[in-house]
């Protein structure tokens, strides 16, 4: 019974972690996101359009 719970207690801990590592990747993209809308925000319209169809193309 003891080691089953050492057991559990050891996954848990390498699920806790690997959930720190996922949420701090989305905090990065995050970042980057928002940057990248307010980099967009400050284009003018044409320049708008042509950044729609280069990642279009992508």
């Amino acid at each position: 019974m003891e080691q089953a719970i050492q057991s559990y207690l050891a996954d848990d801990r390498q699920y806790q972690d690997r959930i720190t590592a996922a949420l701090s990747q989305v905090e990065e993209k995050g970042a980057e996101y928002e940057a990248l809308c307010q980099q967009r925000a400050q284009l003018g319209i044409w320049q708008k359009i042509i950044t729609f169809w280069q990642f279009r193309r992508d």
